[in-house]
């Protein structure tokens, strides 16, 4: 969403930043699109290990193609540059059918619906 004119707290904007869909930490198969992602499109997922050890990750989904791409990995070595010392809370964890009908929706309809808008 953008603001046509700012309201009564104009100090106060949602975090985004630039980033390239390339489906990191999820196959790798992004379309390469490059977007400007907002703090309400990140979500959390995880993998959970057969040791019973489990990972978090902070993901958004291309509108574009529907890949995901992580951007944080809550162990291990990657970090998005442009995400700096930023540090998110209470993110939603809409779950793996929840992604799964906003991509087929994406592919069906070719609307986005981001999966924890579902």
């Amino acid at each position: 969403m953008k603001v046509l004119k700012a309201g009564k707290n104009p100090d106060i904007h949602e975090w985004s930043a630039a980033f390239e869909c390339t489906g990191l930490g999820n196959e790798g198969k992004g379309c390469g699109a490059v977007l400007l992602v907002a703090e309400s499109d990140l979500y959390r997922t995880s993998s959970h290990h057969y040791d019973g050890s489990s990972e978090s990750y902070i993901t958004f989904m291309c509108p574009q193609c529907g890949v995901e791409t992580d951007i944080v990995r809550s162990v291990g070595h990657y970090r998005h540059k442009n995400v700096g010392r930023k540090s998110f809370h209470n993110l939603p964890s809409p779950g793996r059918g929840k992604v799964r009908q906003a991509q087929t929706h994406l592919r069906n309809t070719g609307e986005y619906i981001a999966p924890h808008r579902i």
